[in-house]
């Protein structure tokens, strides 16, 4: 029969394996929880439509996407009234975000070089009615 020495021993022992368990699952629980605002989707149901403003090409963006184009912009590459980013095709920085128009689905940007809101070029509907 052990001895009460030896049952005190393996209670610490039991009571440290089952602390050691617990650490470990609230580690890998909570590990890259703090990135969880870092990270951005990058699911094709998250993307939105850009437009570039010179070629007029239009492209899907990711908030992953978006991210990652405008860390590497330098601040005043952000075109002050009109949110811009590269544009695949001409590599400049000319792309928008674009609304697609309800009547006849083409693809316009939002905001025009000159800040003023967008409307379609086919048929002249505006989100904002201008």
């Amino acid at each position: 029969m052990p001895s009460t020495e030896q049952n005190k021993t393996a209670v610490i022992i039991k009571l440290g394996l089952v602390a050691l368990a617990f650490a470990g699952a609230v580690f890998f629980t909570m590990r890259g929880r703090g990135d969880d605002e870092a990270r951005q989707l990058d699911t094709p149901e998250s993307a939105r439509p850009y437009i570039c403003l010179d070629d007029g090409h239009v492209f899907q963006v990711t908030p992953a996407d978006f991210k990652r184009l405008t860390e590497k912009l330098p601040p005043d590459d952000h075109g002050g009234n009109v949110l811009v980013i590269p544009c695949p095709t001409t590599g400049q920085v000319t792309a928008t975000p674009a609304e697609q128009c309800p009547n006849d689905q083409t693809y316009f940007p939002l905001r025009q070089k000159n800040g003023k809101f967008g409307k379609c070029p086919k048929c002249g509907w505006s989100r904002h009615g201008h």
